[in-house]
């Protein structure tokens, strides 16, 4: 007996199956059968518990599920309850609950990484101005990840982030204006993105500051202010900015003594 073998008597009810299934490993002959109707059965049980509370199982087919096909673990009973607790406060209009929701559907803490249903929820969250909501739908219509791909509209999300402090965009619209994703190129842009996100605290917006001003893009060319920059980074805990420092400072002293 397999399971395709069995998976094929299945009616796709859950409560007719775990009967069937039962009645079956009662009369099977063999322990080998016996452990795999044990396997099923439990299978049709979880398959169960995920779809009564709303854990999203995406296409995944029920016969697969019960066969094992799944890539997917039931989350603690912990976890599916933190999960309805957020989905009805997302529902209730809580714009962090709404965040929290679109991430735990993005990441697939309680089934299969869901992006509709993560757009979903960060567009009613972005829509009551919710910094990291934009900044996430942001990066979503920047990727075309449940949502047609749009470069420019990903900038405008993105900057509206930004105008609400959250450094994350400040540092992607710094990256989007190197020429990413057929957004045309601009120099300028770039060091006052990377220079928004340092004067906001950011390591790496100081590194970055630091290295536009050592080889002049987008700012003139300030090797004093670009290692006080690449200092001020490593200060704040930015691990690649001690190394740039030390190369910064050799390029220095190598071209002096060639002169």
């Amino acid at each position: 007996m397999t399971s395709t073998e069995i998976a094929e008597k299945l009616s796709c009810i859950p409560e007719k199956d775990i009967e069937l299934l039962t009645g079956m490993m009662l009369a099977a002959k063999s322990g080998d059968d016996r452990r795999l109707l044990i396997d099923m059965l439990d299978r049709v049980n979880e398959y169960a518990y995920l779809t009564e509370n709303g854990i999203p199982l995406g296409d995944i087919a029920y016969r697969d599920f019960v066969m094992g096909n799944c890539p997917i673990d039931a989350p603690s009973p912990e976890t599916v309850e933190q999960f309805r607790k957020t989905i009805d406060a997302a529902e209730a209009g809580d714009a962090e609950a709404q965040y929290t929701a679109a991430m735990m559907a993005m990441e697939g803490v309680v089934g299969l990484p869901d992006f509709d249903a993560a757009v979903k929820w960060l567009q009613k969250a972005a829509d009551v101005g919710h910094p990291g909501a934009l900044y996430e739908l942001g990066i979503c219509r920047l990727n075309g990840e449940g949502m047609q791909p749009d470069a420019i509209d990903a900038v405008h999300l993105l900057e509206s982030a930004a105008d609400l402090g959250n450094v994350d965009a400040m540092l992607t619209l710094a990256s989007i204006w190197r020429g990413a994703k057929g957004v045309p190129a601009d120099a300028k842009k770039v060091f006052a993105w990377y220079k928004r996100a340092a004067d906001a605290g950011s390591a790496y917006g100081w590194m970055h500051v630091g290295i536009c001003a050592f080889n002049g893009e987008g700012t003139p060319t300030d090797r004093a202010y670009a290692l006080e920059c690449v200092k001020t980074a490593e200060r704040l805990g930015c691990s690649d900015a001690k190394m740039l420092y030390r190369r910064m400072e050799r390029y220095l002293e190598e071209n002096q003594d060639a002169e």
